[in-house]
């Protein structure tokens, strides 16, 4: 049974190739960029409430792309991974950078959420095969420590949080700043390979 991927992360991509035989995998991406955030939302129902809506939405979108007869003869799925801090006991997203002056946000980013402190990486997926729909949300603790603002700035310059949730890509260069996790490495790069295995293996994609 073929597998589209309704995502455009090259980091996704890798991940699923992994599990699935050579030819078995397409990606069609969500066409609507706009998504709803996080603005509001402190509890860890809200927002995960929240990212399984938008997950649903990406998952919506690539259905309506296909014709009736893909619907029936493929699976469908969707990912996304958010940041999760915490700030005077409540509980904040992080997404992706600003476009432009990136620069200055991700910085205080570092300094005020990451830098010798814990925080949690959270991808929600969700799988709709013919015979039916099934989501799951996975999260991971990232600790990391202390960081200087020359090891801060250093990581900056290398231009590798853009597009990343959070603004870091933990299977790039700021694998040195991280001091250990608990949970899923991959659930970090932006998908969790384990869960995953056992949600296409349920549907009948792979054995």
């Amino acid at each position: 049974m073929m597998l589209i991927l309704g995502s455009q992360s090259p980091r996704r991509r890798e991940l699923l190739e992994g599990l699935l035989p050579e030819g078995m995998l397409r990606i069609v991406p969500p066409q609507d960029a706009d998504e709803p955030g996080f603005d509001g939302l402190t509890s860890v129902a809200d927002i995960e409430r929240q990212l399984l809506h938008i997950v649903e939405l990406k998952l919506q979108d690539v259905h309506n792309q296909l014709d009736a007869g893909e619907r029936q003869e493929c699976c469908i799925l969707c990912a996304d991974t958010i940041v999760v801090v915490q700030d005077g006991g409540k509980s904040v997203v992080l997404g992706k950078p600003p476009a432009g002056e990136w620069q200055p946000v991700v910085r205080e980013w570092f300094r005020m959420f990451y830098s010798g402190t814990k925080h949690e990486v959270w991808s929600a997926v969700m799988l709709l095969s013919p015979g039916g729909a099934e989501s799951l949300v996975v999260k991971t603790e990232v600790r990391m420590p202390e960081l200087e603002d020359a090891v801060i700035d250093w990581y900056l310059n290398t231009g590798e949080p853009v597009g990343k949730a959070g603004g870091y890509g933990i299977q790039g260069q700021a694998a040195v700043l991280v001091e250990g996790l608990t949970g899923s490495l991959s659930n970090v790069i932006g998908l969790p390979v384990l869960e995953v295995r056992k949600l296409l293996t349920r549907a009948g994609v792979i054995q």
